[in-house]
């Protein structure tokens, strides 16, 4: 397809919550964009940011025109960053074009990876677009993640022989120094889950927490964005179980406000089956909070890989971490999550020439 112009990288996202810092950073540690173009699911012309770069701009996954003039930056440019691969169009390009494919670098959200295994309801759509995603995914040869097990998974589900290039990618990840804040009446403050998706299985968290319903608690949920059915469900079983104790966050929440919040938590629960809700697990370690997970999902092994010390579901207790622990948490967490380290690492990723 021709096109006068070329450009060096070509971005892809679906979510503005990650865009938006991910290319402030760039431009603050003077990352030219001059050669860059973006692609935009869920954004518009008229709140859609481009930030110095050429952008086309889809108010969804399945609108036709903005997708069918993704072609032209597709072939143009020489590599392909594909932040999330969740694009039905994107997914079609690449099992049809496989020179398309062979430019690309696939950064692991978690739901791209997990998507078809997690599904409650299996309906006959989805495994046609399973069916594309293995085509397409067993071409990509380059992926970009920071957890070493959702790559092996990807190898292990999708036959793929990719080479990894290991970053924390988004710098909503990153260690920051935070006020830590304390309930003055000794509350013990629980942040439940990141989001209104039934991923992060409030359900089965509430019968965890009900034992301690009656303890001096507050339960926030945040639950601005997800399902609404879900969302409802949630809130009216919280309520019930746990009356004012239980705080629903239904409305957006500015991102500075959203940190002063979890300055006042004591302990992060997160139910996820799979690798998800990363920034809020290493802002709350970073904060000395105390973090739960399930023993069975790649973000605990990762965290024990980096000597980060987690807590598994299945050992709930109602206690803050100790301040040992948490001043080693700390200490890793700066180390590991830096400006410094992030920078780095998508310094080597725009360097690399495809082969």
């Amino acid at each position: 397809m021709p096109n006068k112009k070329t450009y060096s990288i070509l971005h892809i996202f679906s979510d503005p919550k990650f865009s938006e810092g991910f290319f402030e950073f760039l431009l603050k540690n003077k990352v030219s964009l001059d050669k860059h173009y973006l692609f935009h699911i869920r954004y518009t012309k008229n709140n859609g940011k481009t930030h110095g770069m050429p952008a086309i701009f889809s108010p969804g996954f399945f609108t036709l025109l903005p997708n069918l003039l993704l072609l032209r930056p597709l072939f143009s440019s020489k590599k392909i960053i594909i932040h999330s691969l969740s694009s039905p169009f994107l997914i079609l390009y690449l099992c049809l074009f496989p020179s398309l494919a062979r430019k690309c670098y696939w950064v692991i959200w978690g739901k791209d990876l997990y998507f078809h295994k997690t599904l409650l309801k299996k309906r006959l759509y989805h495994s046609v677009f399973e069916f594309f995603r293995k085509i397409a995914i067993r071409k990509i040869p380059y992926i970009i993640t920071f957890n070493e097990g959702d790559f092996q998974l990807a190898e292990k589900w999708y036959h793929c022989n990719a080479k990894l290039f290991k970053s924390f990618m988004y710098p909503s990840n990153l260690y920051d120094v935070y006020p830590i804040t304390r309930p003055e009446n000794g509350k013990v403050v629980i942040l439940l889950g990141n989001s209104a998706d039934e991923s992060n299985n409030h359900l089965e968290a509430f019968r965890l927490l009900e034992k301690y319903k009656d303890a001096d608690i507050e339960i926030v949920v945040p639950l601005s964005y997800g399902n609404q059915k879900y969302t409802n469900t949630v809130i009216k079983m919280g309520k019930e179980l746990f009356a004012n104790k239980f705080i629903p966050l239904t409305d957006f929440i500015p991102l500075n406000d959203y940190l002063d919040l979890l300055a006042r938590v004591d302990i992060g629960l997160f139910m996820h089956k799979r690798q998800q809700a990363m920034g809020n697990i290493t802002t709350l370690l970073g904060m000395a909070k105390k973090v739960y997970l399930r023993s069975d999902i790649t973000t605990w092994k990762l965290m024990h890989t980096l000597d980060i010390k987690v807590f598994n579901v299945a050992n709930f207790k109602l206690d803050r971490i100790d301040r040992h622990v948490a001043a080693h948490n700390i200490k890793l967490v700066e180390s590991v999550f830096s400006e410094e380290n992030l920078l780095k690492q998508w310094n080597e990723i725009s360097s690399h020439e495809p082969t």
